[in-house]
């Protein structure tokens, strides 16, 4: 049995003025209150982004040298 994709949210989309646009096409969310961070995290319990496939990699890459920082401390 193959598992299909799964079609998550842009959420550049339903709230697009806590984004900015960079070169590249890139966006980056812009928290400047608590409540941004709040609404990211509603987001992704929400919508169970980190239940989907594909979102998790083996490779140890920056997002995740990153969160083991954070950890850290």
């Amino acid at each position: 049995m193959r598992v299909g994709a799964v079609e998550l949210p842009d959420l550049t989309e339903i709230f697009p003025t806590k984004y900015v646009r960079r070169h590249g096409g890139r966006s980056i969310f812009n928290a400047s209150q608590d409540d941004d961070f709040s609404w990211m995290l509603r987001m992704i319990d929400e919508n169970r982004y980190y239940d989907h496939l594909g979102i998790w990699s083996p490779v140890i890459d920056r997002d995740k040298r990153i969160t083991a920082a954070a950890e850290e401390r």
